[in-house]
Formats: C-alpha cells, sequence, structure tokens
C-alpha cells in the first residue's frame, strides 16, 4: 500500500513567499514594469483610453524602486508600438504615409507620423512620472531617511563646536 503525499494546502502563498524572499533587484523591477506597463497601456490604448501613459507614470512615479522609470519608458514604448501596429492592421506606414500626406504635405514621411506619436506617449508616460514623484516627495517628504540621519548628526556635530568656542 502506498501512501500518497497530501497537496499544499496554500501552493500560490508558498510561491509567492519564496520569491519575495529574494530582494528586489533594478533589474527585476524593470522586467515586471515593463510588461506590467506594457499591458495594462495595450488593453487601455485599445479602449481609447489614450491619458493611460499618465496614469501609469503617476503610478511609477509614487514607487520608489530602481528601474520603475526605465521600466515606465521600455514599456510605454513597446505598448503604443505594438498599439499602433495592432490597430493599423500591419500596414502601418501606409496609413501613417496618408495622414503625413494630409498634415505635412509629403507621403513618404508616414515614419515621422508614428514616431511624434511614440515620443508623445513616452513624453506623456515621464510627466505622470514626474507629478508621481512629486507628489510622493510631498506627501511622504523630501529626503531620505538615511539623508536625514546624516544631516542631523552634522548639525549636531556643529553644535557641539559652537559650543567649544
Amino acid at each position: 500500500m502506498t501512501t500518497l503525499k497530501e497537496p499544499s494546502a496554500r501552493p500560490l502563498a508558498q510561491l509567492s513567499a519564496a520569491i519575495l524572499r529574494k530582494p528586489a533587484t533594478r533589474w527585476r523591477v524593470l522586467t515586471a514594469m515593463a510588461i506590467a506597463i506594457a499591458v495594462i497601456q495595450l488593453v487601455g490604448n485599445s479602449f481609447g483610453l489614450w491619458w493611460i501613459a499618465l496614469g501609469t507614470g503617476i503610478a511609477a512615479g509614487l514607487l520608489r524602486r530602481r528601474g520603475a522609470i526605465a521600466g515606465l519608458a521600455i514599456g510605454t514604448v513597446v505598448a503604443w508600438g505594438a498599439g499602433i501596429i495592432a490597430q493599423s492592421g500591419g500596414q502601418t506606414l501606409g496609413i501613417a504615409g496618408v495622414v503625413s500626406a494630409l498634415t505635412l504635405g509629403a507621403r513618404a514621411l508616414g515614419w515621422v507620423i508614428v514616431a511624434l506619436a511614440v515620443v508623445y506617449a513616452l513624453l506623456l508616460a515621464l510627466a505622470g512620472a514626474w507629478l508621481g514623484a512629486a507628489a510622493r516627495r510631498a506627501t511622504y517628504g523630501h529626503r531620505r531617511p538615511a539623508q536625514q540621519a546624516t544631516r542631523a548628526q552634522a548639525a549636531r556635530g556643529t553644535e557641539k563646536e559652537t559650543e567649544n568656542v
């Protein structure tokens, strides 16, 4: 007679605990942010929510992780590039050529229209990151705790020197 091991009651909890044991490195944060932001923006853009780039930028700016802004930039470029290609049905430069013919007067400059759209999205996302970082600093204070402790020690040191004089 063989006995079977009873499966764990919470395998996902064990998996997440194993993942969280490792400290988040910059590359893990960058990869996770790029994938998450690309998916969020691609889904949002497919519903016409172009301003989702600003919202994801604010969320990335509120995070205090090294690599969040780089992940935001990579995810935004990937999402908007993939969204433009998907919505044009694979004829991106042909459709962009029509737009450039109407706006710039030259059909051969369709790549400029695509580049401007992606750069616009990138600037919008980075403006959101700046806004999120500003809100974080206004809420939680500008200095990091280590900087505050160092400056407090330096202030105590100058107070002692003035007392000795």
